[in-house]
């Protein structure tokens, strides 16, 4: 085979004959001779419920908080549940919240331990003021809004009271949704000190999936959440692609810092979620300190670059430039209206991206910007009239009529496509590690036959 690292996109119909070679022949022979090599290409060769938490290729989704980022992400994973809370998930949520594809879906929760609240409590307990974020995250945690009016001394006393036993007796809280609040947080660290892991299948309890979903991520759980793993059935996630949502950025009293002391993989694909007014200053800092505009102007990258750059709320624009004094589209149509506020926010982000690359230390050579931009695909989407379109509500009717036209089903493709793209990259360097194993080891004549076919339908990209 040859070294090129850039082999031909397998089709999905080809990758799943590939993972179907792997698990009747392939995989039951490596096993065998190489034990360890077999557990590092179960991931990307068996079945895609067996990468478990592999985080290898993941797409990072960022952008303002409160900007629709859950919204479009509601619509790309299901077309009637609403997995996620619309509006924001906003500055105090899980670290990251992970998406992969699983046949039976779940979601799998670890939490920070008692050494978390301590730090917390001697923060409350101190007499000099408080940071921001620790007002916030007691309150979320303690009375479930970031925005009450509870004081640091009762917050301390709540706190105290989390660190005991399921069975303990209560403080006097000031109202009885805090005691069960109180009750939720002390179980979750009584599971942090057990089995390490909260599970909850959606198949079994479906309504309650949906709020361990909600309190983990926007609810007053999400402050002690460390990590958080989403298991859906959604196909463009059937390829093996994962999808890392970030929590917002820019917002008063958030510090694009705070991504620092997250735990990210590394990650070679972004979506970005903007609306009108394209890029702020915090997404800008915090895509450069992920190192992703330097991946955009490497020209000698041997993996896929590519930013997505969804721009949602258009709709929004189109109807308030109806309203606009003196403006020559106000005689013109909603659908004319929207089409052009889609057109702007393409050249606007553009204009934008092309700016920010031009203004980097590290692009020497102008000829590089040019090359980023063409790894970069701005697309205006419409999530909330596709599952209109979806739900046919008489009461709520979509101006849309068909679903091509919100552009989800573009942004779809695109995600299906990254996920292709590194399958095929994984897939080619698996069968490369199988053909050197196979000249050092006896292979069954069938296997050694049916690996060089396997070679064959990879280098040529054939379906059939």
């Amino acid at each position: 085979m040859p070294t090129s690292d850039k082999p031909p996109v397998l089709s999905a119909n080809l990758l799943h004959r590939v993972r179907t070679w792997y698990s009747e022949i392939g995989g039951p022979a490596l096993q065998t001779i190489d034990p360890e090599l077999a557990t590092r290409t179960e991931p990307w060769l068996g079945a895609p419920d067996s990468r478990g938490d592999s985080d290898e290729g993941a797409v990072l989704v960022v952008g303002s908080a409160g900007i629709g980022k859950a919204t479009l992400l509601n619509a790309l994973l299901s077309e009637r549940l609403i997995l996620l809370p619309q509006g924001g998930i906003g500055p105090h949520t899980a670290r990251s919240v992970r998406f992969r594809y699983a046949r039976d879906p779940f979601l799998r929760v670890s939490y920070r331990g008692p050494d978390w609240f301590i730090s917390l409590l001697k923060h409350l307990e101190d007499t000099s003021p408080l940071p921001p974020d620790v007002i916030a995250f007691a309150r979320l945690l303690i009375t479930g809004s970031q925005y009450s009016t509870a004081d640091r001394g009762y917050l301390a006393r709540m706190l105290r009271a989390c660190l005991q036993s399921p069975s303990a007796p209560l403080p006097e809280p000031q109202c009885q949704p805090d005691a069960e609040r109180i009750l939720r947080v002390r179980r979750c660290l009584e599971t942090h000190s057990t089995t390490g892991v909260f599970h909850q299948p959606a198949g079994i309890d479906l309504p309650a999936f949906l709020r361990a979903l909600r309190d983990h991520t926007a609810g007053n759980l999400a402050p002690i959440t460390s990590d958080a793993t989403v298991g859906w059935d959604a196909e463009f996630l059937s390829t093996g692609l994962t999808l890392h949502l970030l929590p917002g950025v820019g917002v008063a009293n958030d510090h694009v810092t705070r991504h620092r002391n997250i735990s990210l993989p590394p990650s070679h694909r972004l979506l970005l979620v903007v609306d009108r007014s394209g890029l702020t200053d915090a997404v800008i800092q915090l895509i450069d300190q992920l190192g992703f505009l330097d991946h955009l102007l490497n020209p000698h990258s041997s993996i896929p670059i590519a930013l997505l750059v969804a721009v949602v709320k258009l709709d929004l624009v189109a109807d308030e430039s109806r309203l606009a004094p003196n403006d020559d589209r106000e005689s013109s149509g909603w659908f004319t209206r929207l089409e052009a506020a889609c057109k702007q926010s393409r050249t606007l982000v553009r204009a934008q991206m092309r700016s920010v690359l031009h203004r980097k230390p590290t692009n020497v050579v102008p000829e590089r910007t040019d090359l980023a931009l063409c790894r970069i695909t701005v697309q205006p989407v419409l999530p909330l009239e596709y599952r209109k379109i979806h739900l046919s509500d008489e009461d709520d009717p979509p101006r849309l009529r068909c679903p091509k036209s919100t552009h989800v089903p573009a942004i779809l493709e695109i995600l299906h496509h990254w996920g292709l793209e590194d399958a095929s990259l994984q897939t080619y360097r698996v069968v490369r590690r199988l053909t050197h194993v196979a000249k050092s080891h006896p292979f069954h004549k069938t296997s050694q036959m049916a690996l060089r076919r396997l070679q064959q339908m990879i280098l040529s990209g054939r379906t059939k």
